[in-house]
C-alpha cells in the first residue's frame, strides 16, 4: 500500500487496473469487462452484502418503474430484469472489503 499524492491539488487514482487496485482485491471489485474493474453492484439495501433482501426489499418492489431507485443496479434509470440478472445475481453473496 501507498499513500496518493496530489498532483495540482487533486487526488487521482486508477481502480480499473487490476484486482489489486481495491481494497480486497478480486472481493472488493469485479473485472467487468477484460482487463477493465469496477465496483460491484447489487447492494440495494445498503448493508454491504448482497444477498436475498436487496431483491426482496427492493427489486421485488421496484422492478418495472423508472428512475434512480435502490434497485436500478446498472443506473440506466430502469429497475427490471437486466438489473437483477445481470447485476445482482452474479454477485450474490459478496460484499463490501471496506474496513470498519
Amino acid at each position: 500500500n501507498f499513500a496518493v499524492a496530489p498532483s495540482g491539488g487533486l487526488y487521482a487514482y486508477d481502480f480499473s487496473t487490476g484486482a489489486n487496485q481495491a481494497y480486497g482485491g478480486a472481493n472488493g471489485h469485479n473485472e467487468i469487462a477484460p482487463g477493465v474493474w469496477g465496483l460491484i453492484s447489487g447492494d440495494g439495501d445498503r448493508d454491504g452484502s448482497i444477498g436475498a433482501g436487496d431483491k426482496a426489499a427492493d427489486w421485488d418492489n421496484e422492478a418495472g418503474k423508472s428512475g434512480y431507485l435502490t434497485s436500478d443496479y446498472n443506473l440506466d434509470s430502469q429497475s427490471n430484469n437486466i438489473d437483477k440478472d445481470d447485476f445482482w445475481v452474479p454477485n450474490m453473496g459478496k460484499s463490501s472489503q471496506v474496513p470498519d
